[in-house]
């Protein structure tokens, strides 16, 4: 079977964003059996950090440059367009994916992320279309808007909020499947169109080493994410200017590593304070969690399963989070993480399992199992590889044409 992955953004073993690992794990399973193609934009720190692993992967691949400078003319030529999406827009891309649908056959056209719905309508008529939705953009940017304390700044994340909300719900309708990460997000869209058909494929998890035999770090905490991305940044400033003072008074050697791509753009201001190592990019991340005693993720913003929250639970870290960093997983609070509404509540949580060793083994010990047990992406893929099968059959094909 031939499929075409139009991508937002480059499939990656080694990815700065969880979606590139969550998207190449996608890919490398649909390849074993598959021809497929690549098709995707690229920003400047995936052009020059190639993954060639990743793109062996592929049957063939081709890349479209993605800039500050295409990002705004997408969105001055689509102002109708939510900004999330017009800055997906583009013609060059267009163009080369209309060349593709004409001059192969293909059987399957998964368009990853939200933004590339929009270019549903080319492959209409070639093959099967279907969307994966890392998040829920609605959800999302609801949040956002409701975060701003001033009403004047409110407004516009509300008109946001209210324009994605609407492109969402028309653009799922022009899909023939949706695949979501977690239950969570197929109830989510479920409520809006009960017609629409959705598979949940929950995203492969990263495999970390043996931790047993290593001396954890005293006092150690991590935050794990991508420092370019809203949410983390605001989880992140809240945990060093005010939980981790909090903690510091009851485990005054308690010492937080943010850690995650472009942490050199965090200010120094608020990221500088005594017991806060900023780690920027860490190539081995295995190493990074074994010498840690908890992960602290107490997210506000954002939508869809967190990865890095599963990622700390596989690495049998005792997870401290928010009810917004363990929505979509499915375990137990209390037993598989430890859930706190408030700075106080996640200090307090926090101190727990730096001060209480039996706690945090047993913590960790039943947040690895959880994820052995719940987190099977092999099995997880065989839905959606049966469905692929099925719109082989049935999906209308125009001939090849040259161009």
């Amino acid at each position: 079977m031939n499929i075409l992955f139009a991508a937002s953004h480059m499939p990656s073993t080694h990815g700065m964003q969880a979606g590139a690992r969550v998207s190449y794990g996608l890919c490398e399973y649909l390849s074993r059996e598959n021809n497929l193609y690549l098709l995707a934009f690229a920003n400047r720190d995936e052009l020059a950090d190639i993954d060639e692993k990743a793109l062996a992967t592929f049957h063939l691949w081709e890349t479209v440059p993605v800039t500050n400078r295409t990002r705004a003319r997408g969105v001055l030529r689509s102002p109708w367009l939510p900004l999330a999406v017009s800055a997906r827009c583009s013609t060059s891309f267009r163009g080369k994916m209309n060349e593709w649908l004409q001059a192969y056959k293909f059987d399957m056209v998964l368009l990853d992320h939200t933004a590339m719905f929009q270019y549903a309508d080319l492959a209409r008529g070639y093959a099967a279309v279907g969307g994966i939705q890392h998040d829920v953009q609605r959800q999302l940017w609801a949040r956002r808007a409701a975060a701003q304390a001033n009403p004047f700044l409110r407004l516009p994340f509300l008109a946001e909020s209210s324009r994605i909300s609407y492109w969402e719900r028309e653009a799922c309708h022009s899909l023939d499947l949706i695949i979501v990460l977690s239950e969570k997000d197929k109830a989510l869209l479920a409520s809006v169109d009960p017609s629409l058909t959705i598979l949940v494929v929950p995203p492969p998890i990263m495999h970390f080493r043996d931790a047993s035999a290593i001396e954890r770090e005293a006092g150690a905490l991590i935050f794990w994410g991508a420092l370019n991305r809203q949410e983390n940044v605001d989880a992140a400033r809240w945990t060093a200017e005010t939980i981790l003072p909090k903690v510091r008074e009851r485990v005054p050697g308690a010492r937080l590593y943010i850690a995650g791509s472009y942490g050199e753009t965090l200010p120094r201001n608020g990221f500088g304070g005594e017991g806060i190592v900023v780690t920027g990019f860490v190539e081995d991340v295995s190493a990074l969690m074994a010498r840690m005693q908890a992960a602290l993720l107490p997210l506000r913003l954002g939508a869809g399963i967190k990865v890095k929250t599963l990622e700390c639970m596989s690495a049998g870290l005792p997870v401290v989070t928010t009810p917004v960093g363990a929505e979509g997983i499915g375990g137990r609070a209390g037993v598989h993480y430890l859930i706190g509404n408030n700075a106080d509540d996640l200090a307090s949580h926090v101190i727990r399992v730096l001060t209480d060793a039996e706690e945090a083994r047993r913590l960790g010990l039943a947040a690895t199992e959880f994820i052995s047990r719940n987190f099977n992406f092999e099995e997880s893929m065989h839905p959606l590889c049966e469905y692929l099968l099925t719109s082989a059959f049935s999906a209308p094909q125009e001939s090849a044409i040259s161009v």
